[in-house]
């Protein structure tokens, strides 16, 4: 989405004179943009559904706007209706200082990585011979939790021939719900 010219999309239940919005940061306020008409969007009689496109906002990251639409009937009597919000979210997934928790043959825990926009989605944990590398094992997604996470890898390490002391990296990549993400890696010497 891009996110410098949200979209709204409304439906009307009626045929109607035209049609008003205005953007705020709490719903029904025009904090943001003023009442104004609109004047293109797409959409037909026939399908009763219409899509807006407002250009040129500054939006902030980690700030909620709202888009309120005013239905103007033919005899002036209006109707309105508020959308649920869009937070914007510029920044990626934060890393704590301290997030390493454990990484060793067995298995690999952490604490939650914090995204206070649109907050964590998952996590992708892939195991490498070197950082960033998948030719260990195949990654694993992990869903979010609060607190410490653990993968469990003795199923996945154990049919692999391993050399004693040989370094495995591990590297995260930390998705938030604004498809923005975050990559880590931290290694350990396999011991038996």
């Amino acid at each position: 989405m891009d996110l410098s010219a949200p979209s709204s999309l409304w439906a009307d239940l009626q045929p109607m004179h035209h049609f008003d919005y205005f953007v705020g940061t709490t719903c029904g306020a025009s904090d943001v943009v003023t009442r104004r008409s609109v004047e293109h969007f797409s959409g037909s009689r026939t399908t009763r559904s219409y899509k807006m496109r407002i250009n040129g906002l500054q939006l902030q990251s980690g700030t909620t706007y709202f888009t309120t639409i005013v239905a103007v009937a033919f005899n002036g009597l209006t109707t309105s209706r508020c959308t649920d919000g869009i937070t914007v979210d510029f920044t990626p997934p934060n890393v704590p200082a301290d997030w390493l928790i454990d990484l060793s043959e067995r298995s690999l825990s952490w604490r939650a990585f914090n995204d206070p926009e649109s907050f964590v989605a998952s996590y992708e944990v892939c195991l490498g011979s070197y950082p960033g590398g998948r030719d260990v094992a195949a990654c694993s997604t992990v869903a979010p939790a609060n607190g410490a996470l653990v993968l469990h890898l003795i199923p996945v390490l154990q049919d692999r021939r391993w050399t004693e002391g040989e370094t495995v990296y591990a590297s995260w990549r930390v998705n938030n719900r604004a498809g923005l993400s975050t990559y880590t890696s931290s290694s350990f010497q396999y011991r038996r």
